[in-house]
């Protein structure tokens, strides 16, 4: 806050130990900072007029309205924008080295910030020593004495960083007497050539006539140089001054080294907390990603480790590959070629001359094997020794953590292993494909064995060749099998099966048998389990790794195993079912043929309809097992004929109104002979039951209309309707497919369903083309 009055500019700041007073000059340049007493608050004007009588200089000064009487020593000192600071110091008696510390020591009793105890040392030391108009206090901080209190300077001040070695050749006496903490005097124009331009002109030094400096001493350490200054003349300070300002750093560094421990104790409790966070963050994570990118920002957040990378140990390679980093330099991926991994693992090795110098700590595992590093690209001695403890602790957490992520995937890995196990035995019960079978084994052994490449190897006569390949391989893999097949005995599938024994070849390319050609493709690791149906070669599953070794273990041998037994019965149970259908479609077909004897039907009529019956069937969506229900619909569509009587069923002339009414019973009756067989899906049945409909609701038994009637016999409608017309009958003679095709055209809409007949009509016509075509 600034008042202004009569001319005078008086400035307030915080705290009120800073508050100055200001006087117009029209030669200044720049403003500085003295403080004035807080006991002098009340009385500014006083102060104003007394320095406004002598406009420059220093004086004297007794307030007339202070009891009892004070002596201050006033100094006015040029400032910029036209006036002079005015400071005052209590004279009235002098102060000594113990009661000037005493608001060190409150400061202290207070648990006060490190800046106001600093600025209470620097305060109290302008009290002590006679001559003080202002000052700095400068801290050694690990790498640089920093400015943390001035009076007499602006706040630009505060916070600058120099060397020791410019410390040393300010203070201009040489080590010895730095460390026993000697005190000197120097006037600025000595003083003028230590310090660069730039320092002058930033702190506004060039207004120091002398300077008195003396090193405050510790543990035979200079922790804090102590600048006391004079502004008005060189002679401010006298002998005494000097005896004086030894004292007190001799006594001001006895509160100084307690702030150090404070401080210490509580940089250790913050580096402590800050560990336990680390440990926290770091052993909750579920991921070693995660756990890598907590650990590099925890070295962020808390040292100044601003670049850190982490590698792990490649056992195949004997070399380290960077799976974090920070370092713009050294991306992940990277490889670290050391030389000898005792380099790995020991954190202040000398650098070798061609690598910079950088700090490497070791991550071990719970058994203390070394199992990759922690590597900040600094020189080891830029850092703290919290700083290096706290990194040792968080590679040491990032190992632990590691080393439970890696146990808890490997626990979760087996647990999914046996669940897909399990699903896999499952789908087994409902898969019946046998290369659908082997396709699902091979996906569920990649996924288990972290394999690249699963092949399914089948046995013709006395040769292996790969039937079904799942995961990835490469083209000279596939050229391979395109030009040959596998010898039985030769190399690890034809041994395999020939031995009827499980090979396991983590080191594939290193084995005697290993054939040359997988070699050179890539393959390095091969497991192969041989199947086997009763007394006969089956084939064998093959899983194999082009991208490193793989880690084979028990587990996953038992795995293959299991499945392999699994695979073996289900192929034996899917060719047991197919000998069971071939048996029942062969059973069907012989019960088709009898009734089409039974009818008089044209010769074949069974065997057409059901390859007709399959094929539009097919064009309109039926697959697998719905294409097979059709078919055996369209082998019993007319078994309710079994029980028509002979009288009605074979009867010569056409049928009387009763007689027509019991033959429109067949397709019902039909339905009930089948509907407890529990194997007959109901499409079959509906076959059976509706083909007889039509699409326009004129059909027989319910007469269903449209999309009522199901799309199983409305396909069937249209092809036994075909193959009657395009056959001979004993009250018709055939006719020519074009013909019966523009019937069934013109019926569409009426008996038949408009799409099924336009999809009957283009199959037919596609075939006659084909086969035109072929002729």
């Amino acid at each position: 806050m600034e008042n202004t009055k009569n001319g005078l500019r008086l400035t307030y700041a915080n705290p009120p130990a800073q508050r100055v007073l200001a006087l117009p000059s029209p030669d200044t340049p720049e403003a500085l900072s003295l403080p004035l007493p807080e006991s002098l608050a009340a009385h500014l004007p006083e102060i104003e007029a007394a320095a406004q009588a002598e406009r420059a200089g220093h004086f004297t000064w007794v307030p007339p309205s202070l009891a009892p009487p004070q002596v201050y020593h006033v100094t006015l000192v040029p400032l910029g924008e036209g006036g002079l600071l005015a400071s005052a110091r209590d004279v009235s008696q002098p102060r000594t080295v113990l009661e000037a510390l005493h608001p060190v020591k409150a400061a202290l009793a207070e648990d006060a910030e490190p800046t106001r105890v600093y600025h209470a040392v620097l305060h109290a030391a302008m009290q002590a020593v006679p001559g003080s108009e202002g000052g700095s206090l400068w801290i050694w901080e690990g790498e640089a004495f920093v400015c943390r209190a001035a009076i007499g300077f602006p706040d630009t001040l505060l916070g600058t960083r120099l060397p020791r070695t410019h410390q040393l050749e300010w203070y201009g006496q040489g080590e010895a007497a730095f460390l026993q903490g000697a005190g000197r005097i120097l006037p600025f124009p000595t003083l003028h050539c230590r310090i660069s331009e730039p320092l002058i002109g930033r702190t506004h030094a060039a207004r120091i006539k002398v300077n008195l400096a003396v090193p405050i001493v510790w543990n035979h350490q200079v922790r804090a140089l102590l600048n006391l200054d004079g502004f008005t003349t060189p002679r401010v300070f006298s002998p005494e001054s000097l005896q004086i300002a030894e004292l007190f750093a001799r006594e001001a560094a006895a509160y100084l080294a307690i702030l150090e421990r404070e401080r210490t104790l509580t940089r250790h409790l913050h580096l402590l907390e800050h560990l336990i966070e680390a440990h926290r963050r770091i052993r909750n994570a579920r991921t070693l990603e995660g756990a890598h990118q907590e650990t590099l920002k925890t070295l962020q957040r808390y040292t100044r480790a601003g670049q850190a990378f982490i590698a792990w140990l490649d056992s195949d390679r004997q070399a380290l590959q960077v799976i974090a980093s920070t370092d713009p330099h050294t991306p992940p991926g990277a490889m670290i070629e050391p030389e000898g991994l005792e380099w790995t693992t020991t954190a202040n090795r000398p650098p070798q001359p061609s690598k910079p110098p950088r700090l490497t700590i070791p991550i071990t595992n719970g058994q203390h094997e070394h199992t990759g590093v922690l590597i900040v690209p600094a020189p080891p001695e830029s850092f703290t020794s919290e700083e290096v403890a706290f990194i040792r602790a968080t590679a040491e957490t990032l190992g632990l953590a590691a080393e439970r992520i890696e146990a808890l995937n490997a626990a979760e890995e087996r647990a999914a292993a046996y669940k897909r196990l399990l699903e896999f035995s499952s789908e087994l019960e409902i898969i019946e494909d046998p290369d659908a079978i082997a396709q699902r084994a091979l996906q569920v052994l990649l996924e288990v064995t972290a394999c690249e490449t699963g092949v399914l190897f089948r046995v013709e006569d006395r040769w292996a060749y790969p039937h079904l390949v799942h995961g990835k391989y490469t083209r000279e893999f596939r050229r391979y099998f395109e030009t040959r097949k596998l010898t039985l005995g030769r190399g690890a599938v034809g041994i395999a099966i020939q031995e009827r024994k499980p090979l396991l070849l983590p080191h594939y390319d290193r084995w005697a048998h290993a054939i040359p050609e997988m070699v050179q493709i890539g393959y390095k690791s091969v497991l192969v389990e041989p199947l086997w149906v009763g007394d006969a070669p089956l084939g064998a599953l093959a899983l194999a790794s082009t991208a490193q070794h793989a880690h084979f273990t028990p587990e996953h041998q038992a795995l293959a195993q299991m499945v392999a037994r699994r695979l073996e019965r289900a192929f034996e149970r899917v060719a047991h079912l197919a000998d069971i259908e071939t048996t029942r479609e062969a059973t069907f077909r012989a019960l088709g043929i009898a009734l089409e004897r039974r009818d008089f039907e044209t010769r074949g009529h069974t065997d057409r309809v059901v390859a007709l019956t399959a094929q539009l069937g097919e064009a309109l969506g039926f697959h697998g097992a719905e294409l097979e229900a059709l078919r055996w619909g369209a082998y019993l569509h007319d078994i309710g004929k079994l029980a028509m009587p002979d009288e009605i069923l074979l009867k010569p002339d056409n049928l009387v109104t009763r007689e027509w009414h019991v033959m429109q019973t067949h397709p019902e009756v039909g339905y009930e002979m089948l509907k407890d067989i529990p194997f007959l899906p109901e499409i079959t049945r509906n076959v059976v039951r509706y083909h007889h409909e039509r699409w326009d609701g004129s059909g027989y038994p319910e007469g269903l209309q449209g999309e009522a009637i199901p799309l199983e016999a409305r396909i069937f409608t249209v092809v036994d309707v075909f193959d009657a017309l395009t056959n001979e009958r004993p009250y018709k003679p055939a006719w020519s497919e074009e013909k019966a095709l523009a019937e069934i055209q013109r019926q569409a809409g009426r008996q038949f369903d408009p799409r099924v007949a336009q999809a009957f009509v283009a199959l037919r016509r596609s075939v006659s083309s084909t086969r035109s075509r072929s002729l």
